[in-house]
């Protein structure tokens, strides 16, 4: 199955503008033969939106503009999975939620809520969303697909000493072919090392491939770097986005064995890999900056 991963810089609040070129992209996608995209967390409204969240108004047209986007890729046999924001369909708490859509057919087919809200650092979502409550795995082409959104995935029991959550989405998800993760993770110094060092950890566990998609970009004081992953099951880096700049690739999933032997799009090889010490030791300084800097906070 062939999917391309769309790293992109959204403008935040420009939603029509965002729709527009995720459009294209998606388009440009289908061209090259893909039958699934992804984009990043909040590709339709653009990240961080900060209080930009208080206006219902915007809230509804990201909506309404993630149904014109359906629209207008109706005509093509693609999957799309993007990242926005939507009021909460039900129950109590805040009214919004951080959303990834699945969009496929001329409709919005499928809406995932991101269970696991930072709030340290430069990170406030608790402020406004609520937490979602539940997995969302979906089938295609034979795949299970468990669609995650950033912060999901950083509270695996197995690899973190001392997990912030007491949830771990991923152990709900499971089994899964695939990990889907939609990203808007700024750069700092190592955080790629310790990106990959936990994605490739997560798919050794799950013996699952993962895919990784993170804008790009520069909001306020927030600067994101891309550098989207492909990750076979036996945890090797297949191909590493272009850093710092839009970049829309494709892979191919599941023609691998369990060896992890994926048959590739337009992949290349990852250059200037670390060693298995070197990046844990990278891993073992993001995550002691990362605890620092959220212990400041406190």
């Amino acid at each position: 199955m062939r999917c391309a991963l769309i790293q992109y810089n959204p403008k935040v609040g420009d939603i029509y503008a965002n729709v527009a070129k995720l459009e294209a992209m998606a388009k440009a996608a289908f061209s090259k033969g893909a039958s699934m995209a992804v984009a990043p967390e909040m590709a339709i409204i653009g990240y961080p939106p900060r209080d930009l969240l208080l206006y219902p108004f915007l809230i509804d047209e990201a909506r309404e503009a993630a149904e014109e986007l359906a629209h207008r890729l109706s005509g093509l046999d693609l999957l799309l999975v993007a990242g926005s924001v939507a009021f909460r369909l039900n129950g109590h708490g805040r009214s919004l939620q951080n959303v990834a859509y699945i969009i496929e057919g001329g409709k919005i087919t499928g809406r995932y809520a991101k269970r696991l809200l930072p709030t340290y650092d430069v990170f406030d979502e608790a402020r406004y969303f609520e937490p979602g409550d539940e997995p969302l795995v979906f089938e295609r082409e034979g795949l299970r697909m468990a669609l995650t959104i950033c912060e999901d995935i950083w509270n695996d029991m197995d690899y973190l000493p001392r997990p912030m959550y007491r949830l771990d989405p991923l152990a709900d998800a499971s089994p899964f072919d695939v990990l889907i993760n939609l990203s808007a993770s700024p750069f700092s110094v190592w955080k790629q090392d310790l990106r990959e060092d936990l994605l490739s950890a997560l798919a050794k566990k799950h013996k699952a491939e993962a895919l990784y998609v993170n804008q790009v970009g520069a909001n306020d004081e927030l600067i994101f770097d891309g550098r989207s992953l492909h990750i076979d099951r036996e945890g090797r880096v297949l191909f590493r986005g272009a850093a710092f700049k839009e970049d829309l690739f494709l892979v191919e999933l599941g023609k691998g064995s369990k060896s992890g032997e994926a048959g590739r799009a337009d992949e290349k090889p990852v250059s200037g890999k670390k060693s298995a010490s070197a990046k844990k030791e990278a891993s073992e300084k993001a995550r002691s900056s990362d605890k620092k800097e959220a212990s400041e906070k406190t």
